[in-house]
């Protein structure tokens, strides 16, 4: 028994070249009509979700100011730290690691600062040291 379907599927399971699988497309989900219906009674909706907070509902205070005011994101206060005798990037890092110990400084910001130490004293370091003195090591022909 042979169908029109047959016909556009390989004997191996596989449709011709140029053959869709779906000729139909997609069905369509009626979406278009939905989002109408919600487009013309969204500004009464709105106005029934403001006057609900205007009388004091806060779930709905709450919704408006959710969709139109940006959250608060929380910003470190400066640091309040005396200078310490020692500025080498390991003094720094010692007295960074003394304030977070007293709670002076908030161990998160100590461990920030302290990477932006470890980061910059790497700038000093010579880079090619390490390969400066192995090339003056004796050779012995092994």
């Amino acid at each position: 028994m042979s169908t029109a379907l047959d016909s556009q599927v390989k004997s191996k399971g596989r449709w011709k070249k140029g053959e869709s699988g779906n000729p139909g497309g997609r069905p369509s989900l009626g979406k278009t009509e939905l989002r109408q219906q919600i487009d013309q009674g969204a500004p009464e909706v709105l106005k029934i979700v403001m006057q609900a907070a205007l009388d004091g509902d806060m779930a709905a205070c709450r919704m408006i100011l959710d969709r139109t005011v940006p959250p608060l994101k929380p910003r470190a206060q400066p640091l309040q730290l005396a200078q310490p005798e020692d500025r080498s990037p390991q003094g720094l890092a010692k007295a960074l690691i003394d304030g977070a110990m007293s709670g002076l400084v908030d161990v998160r910001d100590a461990a920030v600062l302290l990477n932006a130490i470890a980061q910059f004293s790497r700038l000093d370091e010579p880079e090619n040291d390490h390969i400066a003195a192995f090339e003056t090591l004796p050779y012995d022909g092994v």
